[in-house]
């Protein structure tokens, strides 16, 4: 293999002797040839020649002055200056190119890539477009009409036309027929139809686009845009708005790969939904196989029954046979939400709740004083004991199910709670992100264990904090201090997110005991949720938490022990102002795909 790759070394100095001398003018660049043997020297050829579907009759005659980058292959790939992309199959028999040997067109075959030197081109003018396709190709231009002065969209309602300039986004949500445009006015049409073909004229040639292929426009994907299709318009939130008024447990098996999902009730969702798949609990205690916190997005083509048809296969299996349990919730997409009142969701009841998640086209905007809350929406703190009473002491709920009763030990992330029947200690606290600490006094209970992960590749809600217990030697049946609920999960995706208010994810306070003729003791408080923010830019002078609960004494002997954080990720271009982000949050890198 050496000497096949010497020989193809020799075999170009031998053609670049043959050529002469250099001093052919052209554009600096560095020839790699099979074998990674790189010369440097300038290409000389005046045009490159580009056989694609784009244009008919080809193929297309690419100035290299536009050039930043080629890779011959099957197909060969053509990366130019201003970022495009684009794949086809290269005319010309070889490539003129000097060096300090020589001129000589290289021959095709023995080319491996060609990196191009020059200084950037102007930029382009306004009403351009950035077009991309599929295999990674990308094309940027200036949109116009493939015939007359409109591109027009065959709708259910007729024809739409719009002059090229005025056009702004294409919105479709995958399995649905319904196709939005928005214009940079602001307006936003939306009808059955298509996309049609698109004309762009790119600097070094014309191309038209097929609608089919085009996988995202002005630079935002038209199918599953990140930041929503604006479907349910714009949403002001004053007073307590309860935003995840459409979910239901999941039912049954649903097995990865199948494009159908069992719920017990259909009720609110329709076609064209777009809806999350998640994972709650696995009473699975081993964490390799443990599915809890496992989520996917789909958008719902059919609903017939309690069966709800997706638009892809399922990615993960939801099996509800096994003591598992998940939830579906429908995802709105807002144009715009402005906070200034309380944003929350449903607590969690053991089936469903806990979790606000929206898309916001172009801004979430939270007043101060107007609040995102899931906090206390988590897992359920431990029940509180009474002995003799009838009522068990309960440990905090958490990932893996319901806590259990009398047990010290932690439930996952769930706190324990204290076995004795006389002067009963304290319940303790509930765990995710960070741990919480152990109850005080006799036997107490012990804080829960850390679980999930800092990136947040899973989502889970926080672990309830142990109940308290009294040991009711007065016989009035009072009970110890409630465990505190965990808080929930929020997800925010939306270009720009401005906090003046606050977003709180936090656990709940555990409680204290109530009866001062006995020795008593405090639940634990809950452990923080998850919040997992995804904007351009973020403006923070509010607050963002996901902290644990405390444990508040009340007429307690014995206090609980405080609720450990949860989890908190960010993936911004820019985060601005000096509000309060606690726990710290694991910075991920935003991306528009």
């Amino acid at each position: 293999m050496a000497l096949q790759y010497r020989t193809r070394w020799l075999l170009l100095l031998a053609l670049l002797t043959l050529y002469g001398a250099y001093g052919q003018a052209g554009i600096p660049a560095v020839l790699t040839i099979t074998g990674n043997q790189q010369f440097p020297g300038e290409v000389a050829e005046p045009t490159l020649n580009l056989t694609t579907p784009f244009v008919s009759p080809g193929p297309l005659f690419i100035d290299f002055q536009f050039i930043k980058r080629l890779d011959v292959g099957t197909p060969s790939r053509v990366t130019f200056l201003n970022g495009d992309v684009l794949l086809g199959r290269i005319e010309n028999p070889g490539i003129l190119f000097s060096t300090e040997f020589g001129t000589a067109s290289i021959p095709l075959e023995m080319i491996r890539s060609l990196e191009v030197d020059t200084a950037p081109t102007d930029t382009f003018p306004p009403g351009q477009v950035l077009v991309a396709l599929p295999d990674g190709q990308q094309v940027t231009g200036t949109l116009a009409a493939p015939t007359g002065d409109t591109v027009t969209f065959a709708m259910s309602f007729g024809q739409l036309e719009i002059r090229p300039e005025e056009l702004s986004r294409l919105i479709r949500a995958p399995g649905s027929t319904n196709l939005t445009v928005v214009t940079r006015a602001g307006s936003r049409i939306t009808g059955a139809g298509t996309v049609p073909e698109l004309l762009v004229q790119a600097e070094y040639g014309e191309l038209r686009m097929p609608g089919e292929t085009i996988r995202t426009f002005m630079g935002i994907p038209v199918s599953v845009p990140l930041f929503g299709t604006s479907a349910d318009g714009d949403l002001v939130a004053t007073g307590t708005v309860v935003i995840d008024q459409v979910k239901s447990a999941v039912f049954g098996v649903n097995l990865a790969g199948q494009r159908t999902l069992q719920v017990r009730s259909s009720a609110g969702f329709t076609a064209g939904d777009e809806v999350l798949i998640i994972s709650m609990q696995d009473p699975e205690s081993n964490l390799s196989r443990n599915v809890a916190g496992q989520y996917e997005i789909h958008f719902i083509t059919a609903v017939s029954g309690n069966t709800l048809t997706i638009d892809a296969p399922l990615t993960n299996t939801y099996n509800t046979s096994n003591g598992q349990k998940h939830q579906v919730l429908r995802v709105p997409n807002y144009i715009n939400v402005a906070v200034r009142g309380r944003l929350t969701a449903s607590a969690w009841n053991g089936e469903t709740g806990g979790i606000v998640f929206l898309r916001a086209l172009e801004s979430v905007e939270i007043d101060l004083g107007g609040l995102v809350t899931v906090a206390g929406d988590g897992f359920r703190g431990g029940a509180a004991g009474v002995d003799g009473g009838g009522v068990e002491n309960t440990q905090g709920e958490s990932w893996t199910r319901l806590g259990l009763s009398a047990m010290s030990s932690p439930n996952g992330g769930g706190g324990g709670t204290s076995p004795e029947r006389f002067n009963p200690g304290g319940g303790g606290g509930g765990s995710y992100g960070a741990s919480g600490s152990n109850g005080q006094g006799n036997a107490a209970g012990l804080a829960g264990n850390l679980y999930g992960f800092t990136d947040l590749r899973r989502l889970y809600l926080g672990s309830g904090g142990g109940g308290g217990r009294n040991d009711d030697e007065d016989n009035n049946r009072a009970g110890g201090g409630l465990g505190g609920a965990g808080g929930g999960i929020v997800v925010l995706f939306a270009p720009t997110i401005v906090v003046n208010g606050n977003i709180t994810a936090s656990g709940n306070d555990g409680l204290g005991g109530n009866d001062l003729g006995d020795e008593e003791s405090s639940g634990g408080g809950g452990s923080g949720g998850s919040i997992l923010i995804v904007a351009e830019v973020l403006r923070n002078s509010g607050a963002i938490r996901a902290g644990g609960g405390v444990s508040l004494p009340g007429n307690s002997s014995a206090l609980g022990g405080t609720g450990g954080a949860g989890r908190i990720r960010i993936d911004v271009r820019e985060l601005a102002g000096i509000g309060a982000i606690n726990p710290a949050p694991f910075r991920g890198t935003f991306s528009e795909q």
